[in-house]
């Protein structure tokens, strides 16, 4: 038996398309935060990806070392950047490790870029009792291609001996590989060794986007 309904009174125009209308933008925020969060994402593994850096093998070979040494009249060449608190300040901030003070006498001779694709950093130091020579790469350290080498604690920190005539040591700051070669034994090296920002590797997921974007950064902008 058919049965009647009752209809309400029609709602004004106005209201259904304000209504459709709601639904759509709806609908629309939703689709540009689902957008944004993979925008984000995507952006977060490329950098996560460019945080990566390489396994480090520092050379302990005689003719390397003594090349280091060999630093008379190499501060004007091309790969040379100015000495000054500004260079400093953007090494750091590109994930390259330096002391906060160096020891007393102590001061900065020069520093350069070398290697191939100059990503070697080297800064040479005067110290009170001769030449100190510091070479970075970013990276982790190979440690076992220094198995056998023995093992100093300076100041907290775990330095390979890698040569001690020159005295040459190798070890992990942060995101560098940092060695060490001095003119006048173990003093001077230590010195330094103990200036160097005393944490290790950070292989966290945060760790690796922040070295991602200085990855970005760095290649904006060189000192």
């Amino acid at each position: 038996m058919p049965t009647s309904g009752v209809r309400g009174p029609a709602l004004p125009r106005d209201a259904v398309h304000a209504l459709r209308g709601d639904v759509v933008a709806r609908r629309s925020s939703r689709r540009l935060l689902l957008g944004s969060v993979a925008g984000v994402g995507a952006v977060a593994a490329v950098l996560f990806s460019l945080g990566a850096r390489p396994v480090v093998a520092p050379s302990s070979h005689p003719a390397a070392v003594l090349g280091l040494l060999a630093v008379d009249g190499r501060a004007a060449e091309a790969d040379a950047v100015p000495v000054s608190q500004d260079t400093v300040t953007w090494l750091r901030a590109h994930g390259w490790t330096f002391p906060q003070e160096l020891p007393a006498d102590w001061r900065v001779r020069a520093i350069r870029w070398s290697g191939d694709d100059r990503r070697v950093l080297e800064v040479e130091l005067a110290a009170p009792s001769g030449t100190v020579v510091v070479t970075e790469q970013q990276g982790r350290l190979d440690t076992d291609a220094l198995a056998g080498a023995p093992v100093r604690t300076v100041g907290g920190r775990q330095v390979h001996v890698l040569s001690t005539e020159p005295w040459l040591v190798a070890w992990q700051s942060e995101a560098t590989v940092v060695q060490v070669v001095g003119t006048d034994g173990d003093e001077d090296v230590d010195a330094i060794v103990g200036a160097f920002p005393s944490g290790g590797y950070d292989d966290t997921v945060a760790g690796r986007i922040g070295r991602g974007w200085q990855t970005v950064t760095s290649t904006l902008e060189t000192p």
